[in-house]
């Protein structure tokens, strides 16, 4: 692992048994979870289910409708 640039802010991720840590630039952390954020909306508004325009009663085959005239 690269040694930290010493002006930079870092995070240490840890896992609650104590058995890893990994530590990243603060910035970076940041810009990939808002990318991530972004990604995840665009996903959602691109395949959120579209709605349907309210079912129509069928007619019984043996009715007969009558349609106003145009003319």
């Amino acid at each position: 692992m690269p040694a930290p640039n010493p002006g930079s802010t870092r995070l240490a991720l840890t896992n609650s048994q104590g058995l890893g840590r990994l530590e990243v630039d603060l910035e970076a952390f940041f810009a990939f979870s808002f990318d991530l954020a972004e990604d995840l909306e665009d996903l959602v508004q691109t395949y959120r289910p579209k709605p349907r325009p309210p079912a129509t009663p069928m007619l019984p085959a043996n009715r007969i409708v009558h349609w106003p005239s145009a003319g």
